[in-house]
């Protein structure tokens, strides 16, 4: 059993808000899937499209992919290879690609301990 859907409230911000249109493919979205365009007033909730759907826990990764790809492309990797390659290009890219390596807090605290001690002695 899955928890219905409640509307999203755009008065309380640290709570999810869908915007007003959506573009919903109720089953697969390849090229050539049917699809719905959803316009809810006044506050983007379309009880039509997605917001029709009951959140099934046991389904969490079937949501999360949804939500990762679009037209079998993984959405983070075909931004930051700028929308081009093919999906095994997509499949290559490092999991970090495109972020700044950033070193662990507590080595930058050592090393800003070692260098205070190199000014105080």
């Amino acid at each position: 059993m899955g928890a219905s859907t409640h509307p999203c409230n755009p008065e309380h911000l640290e709570h999810p808000y869908h915007h007003g249109i959506e573009i919903y493919y109720p089953h697969e979205m390849h090229e050539n899937s049917t699809y719905f365009e959803c316009i809810a007033e006044p506050h983007g909730e379309d009880y039509g499209c997605s917001d029709k759907l009951t959140f099934i826990p046991e389904h969490h990764f079937q949501y999360i992919y949804a939500h990762t790809h679009y037209f079998e492309h993984k959405v983070s990797a075909r931004g930051k290879l700028g929308c081009i390659g093919t999906r095994e290009d997509e499949d290559d890219l490092p999991h970090d690609y495109g972020k700044e390596k950033k070193e662990p807090v507590f080595r930058n605290l050592a090393k800003a301990v070692q260098f205070a001690a190199t000014l105080f002695g």
